[in-house]
């Protein structure tokens, strides 16, 4: 499992650049998770995250809510991150809500 998860964050901008040693390591940290569609996996202002999603499969939406209507802000795809920003700047909390749209690991 953990070759496997090498040889996809190789692939990934975010970590195409370390050297090898560095990706074996985070490699060796990641733990993969499914999420069926609909899941919501963080609440804008609400939902303290502790840690970097990195989409493996599927697609997740972000957007912002206010008085229950949806703004989208972009679709999360294969390779691609969230959380981050949040943890490094906002104090951990989510600055946007997540939802799975189609099933995603």
């Amino acid at each position: 499992m953990e070759n496997e998860i090498h040889k996809f964050l190789s692939g990934v901008p975010l970590f195409a650049h370390l050297p090898e040693k560095e990706v074996s390591w985070v490699a060796g940290e990641i733990e993969e998770k499914k999420f069926p569609r609909r899941t919501i996996l963080a609440v804008q202002g609400r939902t303290e995250l502790d840690c970097v999603y990195i989409i493996k499969s599927g697609t997740m939406e972000l957007f912002y809510e206010t008085d229950g209507e949806k703004d989208i802000k972009g679709v999360l795809e294969p390779g691609e991150t969230f959380g981050g920003v949040s943890i490094l700047m906002n104090a951990g909390f989510s600055v946007r809500t997540v939802q799975v749209v189609a099933d995603a690991t």
